[in-house]
């Protein structure tokens, strides 16, 4: 009862939840639109019929203010957010649910490779600045662009494309017009998202800019008109910007190359505003800086959109590692299943009660995976303790005796580490699972041979000392290709049987713990086999 009082209150607080029973959400005309669209004309199908991942994608895009659209499916159905109406323009409504080559046949040609690129390998791409032609009413017109395209993965393959955008066209003919001419820079950029023009008197450390650049940066107009020193116009800066800016400008000056920095200004009512600062020196003839000339451009909704896009791809990580735990506590829940159903239906009482006690290992299982899960997404505050790295292997293979004993694996153990580690034991674990059984999967054809070594060693690279640990098969190697790729995230050769993270969360703990990983593999048919060597440092040695 008290599970649902909570519930009932809290679903009160979000009254949001009850506008609607369509499992699409949000307000607005385009939220309303794509729950009323005749989506049983198009592949997708009706709304209800939607994936779990498909819905999840589009509730999120809707909520988020950045210009968002995304394509699904083979056909690459179109769906997008209230933010990406205005760069439809006339396009809109008519754009929701259409084939997205068809939304833009203008320039369809220019972008359909690296749509595929995506859509087939799964390779994120961001671009800046990047010239794409739009028919705009009677004619074709230039726009530039900023964007980031990412795939969208459902039950271990790509699905749909999700893309952020933003039309930086007034941004990048501003920043030309500063690199052409200064008096014309000033004329067009009285408008848009400049934050305002500047200049640096840099022998006399004086700084003059416009109204808006004074406003923004903290000064009075009359002031920053006339010039003063720099000092009175970082005070707005982040305080963890500066030193960064400072170094951005003296290495501009050093190298006689254009100044770019990207940095936070304090606004007056505590908000953010991320600006990128561009600037050409001028020198004299011994080569001594004497005036840096630049402009200020609010590149806030670009910032907020890369926010959004990490956002997309943690929900899609964390989507993935879901099913991959469902799938792991299943496997023993459903042997619980069925070993219920052959004591229930046994008249033998040595035989029932062998049975459940099959069950029990079957849910201690069950319950150890939990831990373990629970362990690993602990991780990062867990307490880094002393841990004897002998035990820990010896431990981790004895979980896998009974993959590696059925397949005729013949392990070869030595575990010589002559003194304790200090790590965060659950991560060390879990990488040395993943290592130890990638090595097992390559040699289920046929038997092999895994050769697993701890000892005291020393990383001669840097000189500092700590445990190296040798893991070696005689599976069947890995080409170039999948050796270059196998820590990426989501990089898989076992098909629908692998997540593509293991590999990846094991390198991100050894290096979390400032260790490294080195990988040797060959694939040829007379001498096939993977060597990966761990080397985890003991903390401040040297």
């Amino acid at each position: 009862m008290t599970v649902g009082s909570e519930s009932s209150s809290y679903a009160e607080s979000f009254p949001w939840q009850a506008l609607t029973t369509s499992p699409i959400m949000g307000r607005g005309e385009v939220a309303d639109l794509i729950r009323s669209h005749a989506w049983d004309t198009t592949p997708l199908g009706p709304v209800e019929g939607w994936s779990e991942t498909l819905l999840a994608i589009v509730n999120l895009i809707l909520s988020s203010p950045i210009p968002t659209y995304i394509v699904w499916g083979p056909e690459m159905i179109t769906l997008y957010n209230e933010g990406y109406v205005s760069i439809l323009a006339a396009r809109h409504p008519q754009a929701l649910g259409q084939r997205f080559s068809e939304v833009w046949s203008e320039s369809w040609k220019l972008v359909e490779e690296q749509f595929l690129t995506v859509l087939t390998h799964g390779k994120s791409i961001t671009e800046e600045n990047v010239l794409i032609p739009v028919n705009s009413g009677e004619r074709l017109q230039d726009f530039f662009w900023n964007y980031s395209r990412m795939p969208i993965y459902e039950n271990g393959r790509i699905a749909g494309l999700l893309n952020a955008v933003q039309d930086v066209t007034g941004t990048v003919l501003a920043t030309r017009m500063l690199l052409a001419s200064d008096d014309q820079l000033r004329m067009t950029l009285v408008a848009g998202s400049c934050v305002g023009t500047w200049e640096w008197n840099v022998p006399d450390d004086i700084v003059s800019g416009d109204e808006q650049f004074a406003l923004h940066y903290g000064a009075d107009p009359q002031v920053a008109s006339a010039g003063a020193p720099t000092a009175v116009f970082t005070q707005k800066i982040h305080p963890d910007d500066v030193k960064r800016v400072e170094a951005a400008v003296q290495r501009s000056l050093d190298s006689h190359e254009e100044y770019s920095a990207e940095y936070r200004l304090i606004k007056d009512d505590g908000s953010i505003l991320w600006v990128l600062a561009r600037a050409r020196c001028l020198y004299s003839e011994d080569g001594t800086p004497i005036r840096l000339r630049g402009v200020s451009i609010d590149i806030t909704s670009r910032k907020q959109a890369e926010e959004a896009l990490i956002q997309s791809e943690r929900l899609v990580a964390a989507g993935k590692l879901a099913a991959t735990i469902a799938h792991e506590i299943n496997n023993p829940l459903e042997s619980v299943t069925n070993l219920l159903y052959l004591a229930r239906n046994t008249n033998d009482a040595a035989e029932r009660d062998e049975y459940l006690s099959m069950a029990e290992r079957e849910v201690r299982r069950a319950a150890l995976i939990s831990r373990r899960t629970l362990l690993v997404h602990r991780e990062a505050a867990a307490q880094a303790t002393p841990v004897d790295v002998n035990g820990l292997i010896e431990g981790v293979l004895a979980e896998l005796a009974d993959r590696t004993r059925p397949l005729g694996i013949e392990v070869d153990t030595r575990c010589r580490a002559g003194h304790l580690l200090v790590c965060r034991e659950p991560e060390i674990r879990q990488a040395l699972l993943h290592l130890i059984t990638n090595s097992v999967d390559a040699m289920q054809i046929g038997g092999g041979r895994l050769l697993v070594r701890c000892r005291d060693g020393r990383n001669w690279a840097n000189s500092r000392a700590g445990i190296v640990i040798t893991i070696a098969d005689t599976g069947t190697g890995m080409t170039a290709k999948t050796l270059a790729e196998m820590f990426d995230p989501f990089f898989s050769t076992k098909g629908h049987g692998g997540t593509g993270l293991g590999l990846w969360v094991s390198k991100e703990s050894v290096e979390r713990h400032e260790g490294s990983i080195r990988v040797r593999s060959s694939a040829w048919k007379q001498h096939h086999g993977t060597v990966i060597s761990l080397f985890l440092p003991f903390p401040n040695a040297s």
